[in-house]
């Protein structure tokens, strides 16, 4: 066996092992289910480390020596740009050979990102303790009859995840956390892949490692699941996935094409109902390249893959209109509240107006509905190309401008735009300042909610709101800027705006 290959396996095990140990000693006695999940986080985590050693590898994102010799390029060259165009195949691929050094300093994050972890881990939210606990005591003593049981108002794919974790005897701390902090690697890495293919030629190691450090170990994803145990990075990254396939479409090397795409957005939806935010940029993709990218027939893809997710709970006697209205109950839940806690226009509208009345959310969704689409067809217009940088950031902008101006939006609401934003940011460095205002404003949010600072004296919402407000003109101006004729394709095959 190679050598190198040996050190990165060793360093597979030990990481995990680390991890699993935390885990294991955090909850004091051993049981037979304990050792299960044990063992399996360590197998879990050794595929893992091992594609992070294959991210690390500088060869692996480097386009051939030789592209006449790689048949993933097509040597027919477009006069237009100078740049030769790619086949379905692509023409990046990865080295066999693994580059330790690049290894090592992902290791260095993770095992970073894990030990900031456990130490949140103990933390008990108000969600933790008014729900999961309860939530626990009532189907964990139920065996596989649970998955007939209603409780929350979480998707039927996560309850049944649930579910069947709360007959493992392990603690409802480790059920409800364990999993999102999984997923948090799993976000680092979709992140990570998405700000690569949209680099191009561009793509570094440098940046594809910050890339990977920021949406690993800002405060937001850390907070969310070790503290808050909430699961956005789950569906988040399903809903980066389907972006990495939807920019490779436009790159013309997906093998897969938008059928994957929607698979995987279907998939988020089945997680989480707030996948809905990222619908808007979905429509952006079709009316840019009708057919091309994505397609109408393609929604049957939503209901079959949530009926899929629906099965085990129906074969143990919940019924359908149960299991589909959870999503309904969801959207009804505060319909009556304009923001919850998220600073927003409804913050700046408090100022003028005592207790806004509802019908302004009414009119806030025709708003986003305006502005979005207005956007839209100002690119389809100015005919902006569509490119991996312009998709990027207009997921990205769809998405803050959706939270910003819909009624009954939560703090986390904006956990994609906000881990697309760290990724623009990387790229393009004019986007370091929002993303910081960005990530502050938010976090300010989740402490509001995780440690009731609003007993202390600390800005108002109002700041927060013009802060938010500020970041998403800038970004509206900065993507506009496409329909001017300066989105172009350069021919060094740089992807820009």
């Amino acid at each position: 066996m190679n050598k190198k290959f040996k050190i990165t396996r060793i360093a597979a095990y030990i990481i995990s092992i680390i991890i699993v140990a935390a885990v294991i000693f955090s909850h004091g006695t051993l049981t037979p289910p304990r050792i299960v999940m044990a063992v399996l986080a360590i197998l879990i985590g050794v595929p893992v480390m091992l594609f992070l050693d294959r991210i690390a590898d500088k060869k692996a994102y480097e386009p051939a020596a030789n592209p006449e010799a790689d048949p993933g390029v097509n040597n027919d060259t477009n006069p237009a740009t100078g740049k030769r165009s790619y086949s379905a195949h692509g023409s990046l691929r990865f080295s066999s050979s693994p580059n330790l050094k690049h290894f090592a300093i992902l290791l260095v994050i993770t095992a970073a990102a894990a030990a900031v972890r456990i130490v949140f881990y103990p933390f008990a939210s108000a969600d933790y303790v008014m729900f999961q606990v309860d939530w626990h005591a009532t189907i964990s003593g139920h065996g596989f009859n649970s998955l007939g049981m209603r409780f929350g108002d979480y998707s039927p794919l996560y309850s049944t995840v649930f579910a069947l974790l709360c007959q493992t005897g392990l603690s409802v701390m480790f059920i409800t956390k364990f999993i999102p902090m999984l997923f948090d690697l799993f976000l680092a890495i979709a992140a990570t892949a998405v700000g690569h293919e949209v680099m191009g030629g561009d793509s570094t190691f440098v940046k594809r490692t910050i890339i990977y450090g920021l949406v690993l170990l800002n405060p937001l994803t850390v907070l969310n699941a070790s503290c808050w145990a909430q699961c956005d990075s789950m569906y988040t990254t399903f809903v980066l996935l389907c972006l990495y396939v939807l920019i490779r479409c436009c790159k013309n090397v997906s093998r897969y094409g938008g059928n994957m795409a929607v698979i995987f957005l279907a998939i988020a939806f089945s997680l989480k109902f707030q996948t809905v935010l990222f619908f808007p940029f979905i429509f952006f993709v079709w009316l840019m390249q009708p057919r091309k990218y994505v397609r109408v027939t393609q929604a049957v893809w939503f209901p079959v893959i949530y009926f899929a997710t629906c099965i085990p709970m129906f074969l143990y006697g919940r019924t359908i209109e149960d299991m589909l209205g959870v999503y309904f109950g969801q959207m009804g839940e505060y319909d009556t509240i304009l923001t919850l806690r998220y600073p927003n226009i409804y913050t700046i509208m408090g100022l003028f107006v005592k207790d806004p009345p509802y019908i302004l959310g009414k009119l806030g969704m025709l708003f986003t509905a305006v502005i979005l689409v207005g956007i839209y067809l100002v690119l389809f217009a100015g005919k902006a190309e569509l490119t991996p940088k312009l998709m990027l950031k207009t997921a990205g902008l769809s998405v803050l401008i959706a939270v910003y101006f819909l009624p009954s939006m939560h703090e986390r609401y904006a956990y994609i735009g906000e881990m697309l934003i760290l990724v623009i940011a990387v790229l393009d460095r004019k986007y370091i300042i929002p993303a910081v205002a960005t990530i502050t404003v938010t976090l300010f949010a989740y402490i509001d909610y995780l440690l009731y600072y609003y007993e202390l004296k600390m800005p108002p919402d109002i700041i927060f709101s013009l802060v938010r407000l500020a970041v998403i003109v800038f970004m509206i101006l900065d993507v506009l800027k496409s329909a001017k004729g300066t989105n172009v394709q350069s021919a060094d095959g740089n992807y820009g705006l």
